[in-house]
């Protein structure tokens, strides 16, 4: 990825009672609201994807008649289907 922006993963959510929105790295999957309800906020993996590769997404996914969500999931369903069983070497290579 040259000049792109890369691609992060996060866990992400939002307090049910106030709003507010936790993200965190991938290692927490529950963070603590202060409000007075809703203390424990559970976590959900996110991608957080460089502009122009969320753009190519959406367009995809409008044009397939689909979400972005889904769109998104298939895709790496497909590749983590691809690279299993290779190695990181074989993995680097393909463009």
């Amino acid at each position: 990825m040259n000049n792109m922006a890369k691609i992060r993963y996060l866990m992400v959510g939002e307090c049910p009672n106030c709003g507010r929105e936790f993200i965190r790295p991938p290692e927490c999957d529950v963070a603590a609201c202060d409000c007075e309800s809703a203390p424990e906020v559970q976590l959900h993996p996110t991608l957080i994807l460089p502009t122009r590769m969320y753009n190519k997404f959406r367009k995809i996914a409008d044009r397939a008649g689909v979400s972005i969500d889904l769109l998104v999931n298939k895709v790496l369903e497909l590749g983590i289907e691809k690279i299993k069983g290779m190695n990181v070497k074989e993995v680097m290579q393909i463009e």
